[in-house]
């Protein structure tokens, strides 16, 4: 009876540390925004610490991951050598807007998330 309150007792204390940012997890939003057109390429860091690339994407275009505290957020936007219009990558962490880059031809935002 006494050993199912203590472990009862250090499971609720786990609990309530995690639910007081014991866990050190994120939210990372990766937004661009322009004239509506597509991007020759985006790439960006994802959450297992690699790069992802995509290509002819529309705009504007979000994505979001689930990182630790470690993670330093990188996205980059190409756009076609002609183009005159200006584009917008902005990082957000937990919904609050971190960064921003704006530019013609090439875009890039980069960010720790602490």
């Amino acid at each position: 009876m006494k050993k199912t309150k203590i472990v009862s007792l250090v499971l609720f204390i786990g609990v309530i540390l995690l639910s007081l940012g014991g866990c050190d997890t994120y939210t990372v939003k990766y937004q661009i925004t322009g004239p509506s057109t597509t991007a020759k390429t985006v790439t960006y860091e994802n959450e297992a610490y690699g790069t992802d690339e995509i290509s002819n994407v529309p705009i504007p275009w979000e994505k979001i991951i689930t990182v630790d505290k470690n993670f330093v957020a990188s996205c980059t936007v190409t756009l076609d050598a002609g183009n005159t219009n200006t584009y917008t990558v902005k990082i957000f962490v937990d919904d609050k807007e971190v960064t921003r880059s704006s530019g013609t031809r090439f875009v890039v935002a980069v960010r720790s998330v602490r």
